[in-house]
């Protein structure tokens, strides 16, 4: 359901808070995201849950291994 996807969601964004110090705020079904170099939002539809984020100049050389991280993040929680 929605709702379990957005608890799945609030687990990996206070763990991402915790381990690399990135803000992430909730309203709703979306998650706002905000750190230095990187900004975004996060969405839960019924149906799916989208991210979308921006990446500074100095993280954008990290892209395909931040990519995969948050794809192994999505796939272990969503399946």
């Amino acid at each position: 359901t929605q709702d379990e996807a957005l608890t799945k969601l609030q687990g990996i964004a206070a763990d991402l808070s915790s381990r690399y110090g990135i803000g992430i705020t909730f309203s709703g079904y979306t998650a706002n995201v905000k750190a230095k170099g990187v900004s975004g939002t996060a969405n839960v539809t019924p149906s799916h849950v989208s991210l979308n984020l921006k990446l500074g100049l100095l993280l954008k050389a990290l892209k395909g291994k931040i990519q995969g991280r948050i794809e192994e993040q999505f796939s272990e929680h969503f399946g």
